[in-house]
């Protein structure tokens, strides 16, 4: 009886799990936020590093509204790769949990090729994989096939769209979920309110109801051509990334519960 192993507690926290996608969507929500307000303050000229020295790179002098159009380019850029980025080690962790999870349940130790080959895959590489071995699923999973050949895109090829991010045709086709506000009068009459713009808007008759549908939104950028995000454009991306946590979350945590492990999680914010 002595020399029988102790039962020991194993503690899954999901949201220690996913922390690394949620600090990347936030740190890259609130960068590109400054970053895009700054390029558009007509009061920020200064482009010289702090200290007393100063260095120049060239002879031409810098044109200030070219410098800062690129600056916004290049910020939601950063903003948009460190988003995705940030969701690979979310999944990596995910997979680490199941598998101790599923070794627990079946006293069978998973090999460590099987993580390896996991580890080595792309996003939506892991995405399949969560979903053929544990049924882990969400319905924005297909939206990081066009969300990861952006990222690899602007990563390797400065943005500038090769034959190997071609999505659709000769088209890299950048696809993410947006928010709509939408009225229905009595008289059957729908309106879109511009709630992101700005704006007004007239009824004809009473407001019935007001419904939140979520389309898809779609960017398309031709082969050879510089991709160009719009901050409206990495603002719901960021969005459909945060319901993508979400979504992943509360699979893993119907899975654990079919495994028969309890439960406590607190809850996403969406």
């Amino acid at each position: 009886m002595e020399n029988q192993p102790q039962a020991r507690e194993v503690v899954i926290d999901l949201d220690q799990v996913w922390e690394p996608a949620l600090v990347g969507i936030l740190r890259a929500s609130l960068f590109a936020g400054l970053g895009a307000n700054a390029a558009r303050d007509p009061s920020l000229t200064n482009f010289d590093l702090p200290g007393l020295m100063k260095f120049s790179y060239s002879r031409l002098v810098p044109d200030l509204q070219e410098i800062k159009l690129e600056f916004e380019r290049w910020t939601l850029a950063n903003a948009f790769r460190e988003a995705v980025e940030s969701f690979a080690l979310a999944l990596d962790r995910s997979y680490e949990g199941l598998l101790l999870a599923e070794w627990v349940k079946t006293g069978k130790r998973p090999t460590l090729s099987r993580f390896r080959k996991f580890f080595h895959v792309g996003i939506e590489g892991k995405l399949e994989v969560l979903c053929a071995e544990f049924r882990v699923t969400t319905d924005v999973a297909p939206y990081f096939v066009s969300l990861n050949k952006a990222r690899n895109c602007l990563a390797h090829r400065m943005g500038v769209v090769g034959p190997m991010d071609l999505t659709e045709g000769n088209a890299l086709v950048v696809r993410y979920r947006r928010m709509e506000f939408i009225i229905i009068e009595d008289n059957g009459r729908e309106q879109t309110i511009p709630v992101d713009t700005g704006g007004t808007f007239q009824i004809e008759s009473p407001c019935r109801r007001a419904e939140i549908p979520f389309p898809e939104e779609q960017r398309a950028f031709g082969l050879g051509a510089r991709l160009l995000l719009e901050p409206s454009d990495v603002k719901y991306i960021f969005w459909t990334l945060n319901r993508c946590v979400i979504e992943l979350k509360s699979s893993i945590v119907a899975k654990l519960r079919e495994m028969g492990f309890p439960i406590n999680i607190r809850e996403a914010r969406s």
